[in-house]
């Protein structure tokens, strides 16, 4: 067998350079999700309502969701919620309430189940699921609206105003007097 220094020299630098080829691929940067209230601290809170949260298993994956038609979803490897989702949805309406209900108001124990809360493939953005407080009947719900822009950022902000629009009308149905009325004999 004969040896070509030149051939094996070109050789080598042919594997040189693809490996440093592949190894300056860089992978793009990871973008985390809050949902947070945006609220006042004030002086006078109510005692926070025990609000339980579950998920449609598809919605807890970690990545933000976006479906994709013809009964499938796209789950976002960049894009992800910083924490459980359940969590920060309980947090996030346990504060809003908080806020909005009554001091000497004795806290509710509401139970939420959520089976949507993504963009659909048309691009509105969709909230829905069932809410009980402990006790009662299941009451469906349903919120949507269209994001102002294109992107996960706006996606998210969107999914900000649906559970404001949440908190604002369990605040509204968890009033003293709209509570003795659905309480009464």
């Amino acid at each position: 067998m004969k040896y070509y220094p030149a051939f094996s020299l070109s050789l080598s630098l042919l594997v040189i350079l693809v490996l440093t080829g592949c190894s300056s691929k860089t992978t793009p940067k990871t973008h985390y999700y809050l949902i947070a209230p945006d609220y006042q601290a004030t002086a006078t809170l109510s005692a926070p309502p025990t609000i339980s949260v579950e998920c449609a298993p598809f919605l807890s994956q970690g990545g933000l969701v976006m479906e994709n038609g013809n009964q499938t979803i796209l789950t976002a490897h960049y894009h992800r919620w910083a924490e459980p989702l359940p969590a920060m949805i309980s947090r996030y309406l346990q504060r809003r309430l908080q806020t909005a209900l009554a001091p000497d108001q004795a806290p509710p124990t509401i139970s939420l189940l959520i089976d949507r809360f993504h963009q659909q493939q048309d691009g509105l953005v969709v909230y829905s699921g069932q809410w009980w407080i402990k006790g009662q009947t299941p009451q469906p719900f349903r919120y949507q609206e269209r994001p102002t822009a294109h992107g996960y950022e706006p996606t998210v902000t969107t999914l900000h105003h649906l559970l404001d629009q949440q908190s604002q009308a369990l605040a509204d149905l968890l009033t003293p007097t709209t509570l003795a009325r659905t309480e009464a004999p």
